[in-house]
């Protein structure tokens, strides 16, 4: 067996709240057989993990795909995120209507 790649990175996105971080690690080994590719990423926020395997050989562009999906789909958030948060920091509330003053009520009549 002989290692062609091994990768690895995590990076914790919020450290001050519960520690939510992406984690993902690459491992390429030759064997006489052939080539072994490990693949995996997971994203974790407090109690909640997604988790990714893309591992073994075969697929690769369904892979990038689902990878470059969920990125653009992230960004498309944030911009959406920004322009919301943007939209919320100008927006005025209209003055608040008084209540109309009633009517004088009309005075009563009685029959004598």
């Amino acid at each position: 067996m002989s290692k062609l790649r091994e990768a690895h990175g995590a990076r914790f996105i919020d450290p001050q709240d519960c520690g939510s971080s992406v984690r993902w690690i690459i491992d390429c080994e030759g064997h006489e057989s052939g080539v072994w590719l490990s693949a995996s990423v997971s994203l974790t926020d407090c109690d909640r993990r997604i988790s990714w395997d893309f591992s073994g050989n075969a697929r690769l562009t369904e892979r990038l795909a689902k990878i470059d999906g969920a990125i653009a789909e992230l960004c498309a958030f944030r911009n959406e995120l920004l322009k919301a948060h943007r939209e919320a920091a100008a927006y005025v509330p209209p003055p608040r209507a008084e209540k109309p003053e009633e009517a004088p009520k009309p005075a009563r009549s009685f029959d004598l």
